[in-house]
């Protein structure tokens, strides 16, 4: 609350430094134009609990906010989503750069990273690069996708991304997951996914889309147990270059490259 819209403020967040948050929107990013940097390396970078209550969660509600170099993590059941755009409220241009989502236990989970509403073009813009997302519930909660986006959107951008899931959930994509809405101007490159998925009616890195969604998806790797070798759904226009996807369910199988 102490920063100013839109004039290049940062928040500068020291290592070790720890805050626990139990309510939805316990905390709301509301500034446009704000930077929130966490400072330190592994356990050390500074820690965002959620608990409680599954709905806990930080919301963004503002244009051209980013956060950098954070550890989550969930010490309830099926954590709804991590960071939360409601319906309807516009925050363009949010991006989580380097942080990492770590599940508390087998039991003590989040479902998601970051979930949009559902108004076209509220979240357009949204980054999501060089993250790690770190999933071992025992029987992971329905729909557990790294990315949700609920509407039409416009320049999503999940880049260098890691992601590794100890226990299937089949026919649910890992990285994103956007119904049947149109995307345009996308990039999905170079991530790296891993999951002991058997399913094959999904796409394993992305599902939804429609046939008007534009962009490039390239450079991305996706092991999993499934024969099918669908990296996302056939039913969009998007472009795909030098992808890696397992196409033979297993564990010691080269992916090859669709």
């Amino acid at each position: 609350a102490l920063c100013s819209a839109d004039t290049g403020d940062i928040i500068v967040v020291k290592p070790g430094h720890a805050e626990t948050y139990t309510a939805a929107a316990g905390l709301v990013l509301s500034k446009a134009g704000v930077a929130i940097v966490g400072l330190g390396a592994g356990s050390n970078r500074p820690t965002i609990t959620l608990s409680t209550v599954s709905t806990a969660s930080i919301t963004v509600t503002a244009n051209n906010i980013a956060i950098q170099n954070f550890l989550f993590t969930s010490t309830v059941a099926a954590l709804a989503t991590v960071f939360d755009n409601a319906n309807a409220v516009v925050a363009n241009d949010f991006c989580i750069d380097m942080c990492e989502f770590r599940d508390s236990s087998t039991t003590l989970n989040i479902v998601k990273c970051f979930r949009s509403g559902t108004t076209a073009n509220q979240a357009s813009g949204f980054t999501f690069t060089r993250n790690k997302v770190l999933s071992i519930m025992g029987t992971p909660t329905a729909a557990t996708t790294c990315v949700l986006s609920a509407a039409a959107q416009a320049r999503f951008r999940l880049t260098d991304n890691v992601v590794i899931r100890t226990a299937a959930l089949n026919n649910t994509a890992v990285l994103l997951a956007m119904g049947a809405n149109n995307h345009t101007l996308m990039e999905i490159a170079r991530n790296r996914t891993n999951t002991p998925n058997t399913g094959t009616t999904a796409g394993e890195l992305f599902s939804g889309g429609s046939t008007a969604s534009t962009g490039h998806v390239y450079d991305n790797y996706s092991w999993h147990l499934a024969g099918t070798g669908l990296l996302g759904p056939v039913s969009t226009g998007l472009a795909f270059s030098q992808n890696y996807c397992s196409i033979t369910g297993a564990a010691d199988k080269q992916p090859l490259a669709n």
